[in-house]
């Protein structure tokens, strides 16, 4: 019998394996090669969850897009989420919503993880209305990281464009936009409220930015509604009135003026005949016929400062002397409220009035000094100069004497001094 060949006794078959040196050496080919393929499968993996996320932001969008054209109120993005909103997809993708910026009006998402931030990065969009034309656009903005992976770069920029890494003065220009269309579409709001009520009246409208630096206003430009139709001017609502209703209004109007109540409720409202005046309110006040309660304050203080014209100019025909406030004191016209001092018809101010007492003051006690000093020279001596020690007595001459003790005789050279017939005279003798 014929014995087979072992292949393994068999020293002179060649050996097919490989050496543990030459494993040793496909073993570090092997991972060398892996230290660069596997970071790059893992950057290329988030790269594609970047892209997936930017076709998520952009389902979002849309989303808030079609709820802006249902309400077409863009205020109201603020309290609106994109239906398919999910944090857990999200996650999935390595991302994370912005708690700060999580409606339609701004959504924003940032990465989950801090480790995945030199790749991944920061995307947002927000949805104003354009101040120029009107129309809502959707700004879209990106924040890499401060150090990003160069990979990551075209893909920010195929998200933002030139708001990849957004400026501050990108965001206030965004900021901008975005406080203009809120307080256009309040002026908007409540145009459309005035119509919808079929008001009458001015009413305001929007004034679109002139420049960079205008924000817009929602102000007066001359348009005025008629039960709810807009009108280029008053003046063209006021023909459109006179049209439907003739003088109906008028006549009332000036029947309310015949009065000359100052008609006006506490919080300063007007009145009108309804439908004859459409709406349109009126104030009354001595007679004029008003359209403003600012018209209507005027007119009261007018007339409060015709009052206190009147009142400064009464008060000094009276014997008043002192203060004296001009009434009404509650005017805020020239003079009402003013304090003046009046003195025997004159008006001053309150120095002059202090000098003026003064003054009167000094005079008195001159006056009362010359009438002490008279008083005691007339005491003192006779009308001929004759000094007396005691009291006079009046002669039959009529003149005053003294007593002239002990002699009881008048001087000789006098020639009535034997009529005397009080008693004797002395004179003093020059």
């Amino acid at each position: 019998m014929k014995q087979k060949n072992n292949p393994l006794s068999n020293k002179n078959q060649p050996d097919n394996g490989f050496t543990l040196i030459e494993v040793a050496v496909v073993m570090a080919v092997l991972s060398a090669l892996s230290s660069f393929a596997i970071p790059n499968i893992i950057n290329t993996v988030k790269l594609s969850r970047i892209e997936e996320t930017k076709a998520l932001m952009n389902s979002y969008a849309a989303d808030c897009l079609g709820q802006y054209r249902v309400s077409t109120d863009i205020t109201e993005l603020k309290e609106k989420v994109p239906e398919y909103l999910s944090d857990q997809k999200l996650a999935t993708l390595g991302y994370q919503l912005d708690p700060k910026n999580n409606n339609c009006e701004t959504l924003a998402v940032k990465p989950l993880n801090n480790k995945d931030k030199d790749l991944l990065y920061e995307m947002q969009f927000r949805i104003y209305e354009d101040d120029k034309t009107g129309s809502v656009k959707v700004f879209k903005g990106a924040t890499p990281s401060d150090s990003p992976n160069p990979r990551s770069l075209p893909s920010c920029r195929g998200w933002a464009g030139e708001n990849c890494g957004l400026s501050e003065e990108a965001q206030a220009r965004i900021d901008r936009l975005n406080l203009i269309a809120e307080e256009r579409n309040k002026c908007t709001t409540n145009f459309n409220n005035k119509q919808i009520n079929k008001a009458t009246g001015p009413v305001k409208t929007w004034r679109a930015p002139v420049n960079d630096e205008d924000m817009g206003a929602c102000e007066d430009q001359g348009i005025c509604l008629f039960e709810g139709k807009s009108y280029r001017s008053c003046d063209e609502v006021e023909v459109a009135r006179q049209k439907k209703y003739g003088d109906q209004c008028k006549d009332w109007t000036k029947d309310m003026a015949k009065q000359k109540n100052n008609k006006k409720s506490e919080e300063g409202e007007g009145q009108t005949l309804d439908p004859q005046c459409g709406g349109q309110l009126y104030w009354f006040h001595s007679g004029d016929i008003l359209t403003s309660f600012e018209e209507w304050e005027e007119k009261n203080e007018d007339m409060k400062k015709s009052q206190c014209e009147k009142d400064r100019s009464r008060i000094k025909t009276t014997s008043h002397k002192g203060e004296y406030v001009i009434k009404p004191a509650d005017g805020i016209k020239e003079p009402c409220g003013n304090k003046i001092f009046v003195y025997d018809g004159e008006i001053l101010n309150s120095v002059d009035y202090d000098a003026k007492l003064k003054q009167i003051e000094a005079d008195k006690k001159k006056r009362e000094e010359d009438n002490r000093n008279k008083q005691k020279k007339e005491k003192e001596t006779d009308k001929r100069g004759n000094i007396c020690p005691k009291k006079t007595y009046t002669d039959n001459q009529g003149l005053k004497c003294c007593p002239s003790n002990p002699t009881k005789k008048c001087n000789k050279d006098k020639k009535y001094r034997k009529k005397a017939s009080i008693c004797g005279c002395w004179y003093k003798q020059k």
